[in-house]
């Protein structure tokens, strides 16, 4: 791929992997200054729009990015971010998370969603999906 190998001439990797034969081209890499892993998927422009909605809905949501940070170190902490070894990418659980949210806010419709507690948050996730 002519990205992977831009990327690797620029130094800009700790760690590289491509994965061709998933069913959307993926090079994961971790960034060498930050160390924040980060996939590419390439050849699909749905991409650009998952992330337009992702975003949007979290304007709407102000705990989603909270919520969402931490259950992805939960899930990094027990190997369990990793959809092809099984477990949960960010975009099924950022969908996850606000399905969650919309679903917390028809419930209590008497709580204004900024004054929610994001510890309760947390924990209500988890009793929902655990």
């Amino acid at each position: 791929m002519a990205l992977a190998d831009e990327i690797k001439k620029r130094d800009l990797v700790s760690y590289m992997e491509i994965i061709p034969g998933a069913k959307v081209p993926i090079i994961k890499m971790d960034h060498k200054k930050s160390g924040i892993s980060l996939d590419i998927c390439c050849n699909e422009a749905t991409g650009i729009q998952g992330a337009s909605v992702v975003a949007s809905l979290s304007e709407d949501f102000p705990p989603f990015k909270y919520l969402t940070l931490v259950l992805k170190a939960f899930l990094a902490q027990r190997q369990l971010h990793e959809t092809y070894s099984g477990g949960i990418g960010s975009f099924v659980l950022s969908l996850m998370v606000i399905s969650f949210l919309q679903q917390r806010l028809r419930v209590h419709q008497t709580i204004a969603p900024q004054s929610w507690n994001l510890g309760s948050l947390l924990l209500d996730f988890l009793n929902l999906y655990g």
